[in-house]
């Protein structure tokens, strides 16, 4: 479950200089790659208008002496160049905002850097995602359970900051009773510093309660805050107000003070 206040750390305390040190590389290369596609369409246009030039003069000097007619001459190739400048180099690109994504040698889980409620774990993605057999297994449990990769790894930083919190015993938080349960060997889990173990453990926890089978329609954060409330409305009462579990979890209470179903799923989804 989520750690106690006194136990959590800051994210952002960890990860800020480093995240503001890849923004700042971001946006150079964002601004390079502009201003060489400006440069590449310019020199497009300024041949293409010299081409129109030499037409033009070549025009004026065989043209018979009936201005009329090399008027009409010169009026037809214009609209016929203006159609093909029209349909063969569109400019309207230009004015679009090109997000993060479009960045040359845009880092691996880099998207998560303007993402408002991962930010500050953006550079822990990165460096998660860089290593291939996590990043292969957390696609492998996106499509199995018919959730998001950013719904897996949301659990994950709000129950141990992906493992990035000290006070953490395991990037999912799993318990003893519901590690029993899912046979999960706990003492071993708690010790591993492998993430592609946490992946794991956290595939047999779900498989416990026949996840799969949701396909997505139950949230991934109440099955590990509360698996046995999966099945009840938004309004449930999973805990009420001044219970152990919500002393131990208060950012999982409403503005009523109970824990409901829509408000733990909130919590984890960060919306809260």
């Amino acid at each position: 479950m989520s750690l106690f206040p006194d136990q959590e750390r800051t994210a952002s305390s960890i990860h800020a200089e480093r995240i503001a040190d890849w923004k700042g590389v971001a946006q150079a290369n964002k601004a390079e790659t502009t201003q060489r596609s400006l440069m590449g369409r310019q020199e497009t246009k300024e041949k293409m208008e010299a081409a129109r030039r030499g037409v033009k003069n070549s025009l004026k000097t065989s043209s018979s002496v009936d201005d009329s007619k090399s008027d009409e001459a010169m009026s037809e190739f214009y609209g016929t160049w203006d159609d093909i400048l029209e349909k063969e180099f569109d400019y309207s690109d230009m004015d679009k905002d090109y997000g993060e994504e479009s960045i040359p040698n845009r880092p691996v889980g880099s998207e998560y850097f303007t993402d408002s409620d991962l930010a500050d774990f953006s550079d822990t993605i990165k460096e998660l995602k860089e290593n291939e057999k996590f990043s292969a297994k957390l696609t492998s449990l996106s499509e199995k359970y018919g959730i998001s990769e950013r719904e897996i790894l949301m659990v994950g930083a709000k129950e141990s900051s992906l493992m990035t919190n000290p006070a953490a015993k395991n990037m999912f938080q799993i318990l003893a009773i519901p590690a029993k349960e899912a046979g999960i060997d706990l003492k071993k889990l708690n010790k591993s510093n492998n993430p592609v173990d946490q992946l794991n453990a956290l595939e047999k926890y779900l498989d416990r309660w026949d996840y799969a089978e949701y396909n997505g329609s139950v949230p991934l954060g109440l099955l590990i805050a509360a698996p046995s409330a999966r099945n009840k409305d938004k309004d449930f009462v999973v805990y009420k107000k001044g219970s152990k579990a919500l002393e131990g979890n208060p950012k999982w209470a409403g503005e009523d003070g109970n824990a409901t179903v829509e408000s733990i799923t909130k919590f984890y989804r960060g919306e809260a």
